[in-house]
């Protein structure tokens, strides 16, 4: 990808060397009408460009010559160019003028390249790497609220300005303290990316007036929004674009949702709000992980430590949904409480700073340390047993503590996850043990990572007359683990190991203390999910491990 970000930015300097110097045949007027103007500098740089970018074999969309439109349909890349952006303004011998190459994979921005020739000032960025000025690490400052936030807007060739589609344009942008209008879309674009504009807005753009801008924004943290114009014109769209999600709030009622922890859970969740049509913050603490939510759609992505407040300044202000879903990272009790403890207070003093519609804690099950094999609802007592589940249960207090800062306040204590990519016993039967840590005699309370997501949706979706509350989430139908195991190995055509009870599981291995003589004992009950179900309504989709695996099984590689 860096060999390919190097050919676009040498290839946008080389248009824009060539456009710099304007010989007089350059400002030759090729077509013009009433808004529109066209030179013999867009046909010639694009053509240079077009013979460069050639090497690739990628296809092209290019201004003067056009390209197919499918391309947005498929997954391969792509270039997008506008080879004189600003086309007017350069007839006059205005400023603000600039070469545009960007790369995209179906609807996706990629990488984008935009050279300010008359400043000599280059912008570049692959959207998972930084934002690049003249080769320079580039960290944009952003305004956090309306009151002091500037948008770069402008009138795309053949706008209506009727005085009704004018009244509904103001109603857009009067929110902000200054709106600007350069006349080159693709150089607004690079300046909210690069921190002098707050947001960007247009309808009716063209998909090389932006397809560039659009990367250098997004790979400098901000977060970007593209749909079809309702004018049906040639890969015309509205484009929304901000540094700061909250600041689009005025042009948009799609529900803005902070997810704190973006792992199993967070993924999945990210990924169905994407579909949605979310504006979606994620934050995760593993560097590995921002390229793949990215690759979901995901319009901001933090790499941040939950403990920390370093991710603060770098949220919206204002958020709809807020679902903390960390883990422990595996650090054994001193992740728990790095993880669940400080990571807890953190969500509480951004909370405090912050508006917050609905939140929702994905807790655990295992505050109950009922071991009699009983039928457990949420009114049973949580005297967890384990160093970790008291840990836990110490995380709901911290928000139930500080319920005044948030509209409604959920806890969902989910049961045991599973789902793709994500199956113990399953793993252990394919390498062939034959011998299983434990016991064998207790119950699994299992919930598939589907059917978690559904259920913090419909949380979102139906809850509007609930100010908050705790529920248990399992799919309700528990067995015993020898049964789960014996129906897997089957299933799979594999002897059926034995159960060692001398054998440490790697769950007791976690629960346990090096000053401990034996172990916690394993919680054996069965968790009721009817509340949930009666209170909002959610059903699971895999209402035991049978269809759960079943979809696995059928999915996965061995």
């Amino acid at each position: 990808m860096a060999d390919l970000l190097t050919l676009a930015t040498e290839t946008a300097r080389e248009a824009g060397d060539v456009l710099r110097a304007g010989a007089s045949h350059l400002r030759m007027v090729r077509f013009q009408d009433a808004t529109d103007i066209k030179l013999q500098a867009d046909v010639e740089s694009e053509q240079l460009i077009r013979k460069r970018l050639a090497v690739t074999a990628f296809p092209v969309i290019g201004e003067e010559e056009g390209g197919d439109s499918e391309l947005l349909k498929g997954s391969e890349p792509y270039w997008v160019v506008d080879p004189l952006d600003g086309t007017y303004n350069y007839s006059r011998g205005n400023p603000a003028t600039c070469v545009s190459i960007g790369l995209m994979r179906g609807d996706t921005p990629v990488l984008g390249v935009i050279y300010d020739f008359s400043s000599d000032e280059c912008f570049a960025a692959i959207v998972t790497e930084g934002l690049l000025i003249n080769g320079q690490r580039w960290q944009p400052l952003w305004a956090q609220d309306l009151a002091q936030a500037s948008l770069a807007t402008g009138f795309p060739s053949g706008m209506d300005k009727s005085p009704e589609k004018l009244q509904e344009f103001i109603q857009h942008v009067g929110s902000y303290k200054k709106i600007r209008m350069i006349g080159s879309a693709a150089l607004a674009l690079a300046y909210v990316a690069a921190g002098r504009f707050d947001v960007y807005f247009e309808q009716a753009i063209r998909l090389w007036d932006v397809a560039a801008g659009l990367a250098l924004i997004q790979a400098a943290g901000g977060v970007v929004r593209m749909k079809p114009s309702a004018t049906g014109k040639f890969l015309a769209f509205d484009v929304w674009a901000a540094g700061n999600p909250s600041l689009l709030q005025p042009m948009s009622t799609q529900p803005h949702l902070l997810i704190l922890g973006a792992g199993f859970v967070g993924a999945a969740l990210a990924a169905e709000a994407v579909r949605r049509g979310w504006l979606v913050t994620a934050l995760t603490r593993n560097p590995d992980s921002l390229a793949h939510l990215s690759s979901l759609g995901v319009h901001h992505c933090i790499c941040a430590d939950i403990a920390s407040h370093d991710w603060h300044d770098k949220v919206s202000s204002s958020v709809d949904f807020l679902v903390n879903c960390v883990s422990s990272g595996r650090g054994g009790l001193p992740g728990y409480e790095h993880s669940y403890l400080r990571g807890q207070e953190s969500l509480v003093a951004f909370a405090s700073r912050a508006h917050i519609n609905c939140c929702i804690y994905t807790s655990s099950t295992s505050v109950y340390p009922q071991s009699d094999g009983d039928w457990i609802d949420e009114d049973a007592p949580a005297i967890p047993s384990s160093p970790s589940g008291k840990i836990i249960l110490q995380s709901e207090e911290i928000l139930r503590n500080n319920r005044q800062l948030f509209d409604r306040l959920f806890v969902l204590r989910l049961s045991g996850i599973y789902g793709p990519g994500r199956h113990y016993i399953l793993d252990q039967l394919r390498r062939g043990e034959l011998e299983f840590g434990g016991r064998g005699d207790y119950y699994l309370n299992l919930i598939h990572q589907t059917d978690i997501v559904r259920a913090l949706c419909t949380v979102f979706d139906g809850t509007e007359g609930l100010s908050g509350g705790t529920y248990n989430l399992s799919d309700g139908q528990p067995f015993l683990k020898e049964e789960v195991v014996i129906w897997l190995a089957r299933k799979l055509g594999l002897a059926v190991p034995v159960f060692c009870p001398d054998i440490l599981t790697p769950r007791q291995q976690r629960r346990s203390q090096p000053t401990q003589s034996s172990p916690p004992p394993v919680p054996n009950r069965r968790i009721s999910s009817n509340r949930i179900r009666r209170d909002i309504g959610w059903r699971p989709l895999y209402p035991s491990f049978r269809e759960g695996y079943v979809q696995i099984l059928s999915t996965s590689v061995q």
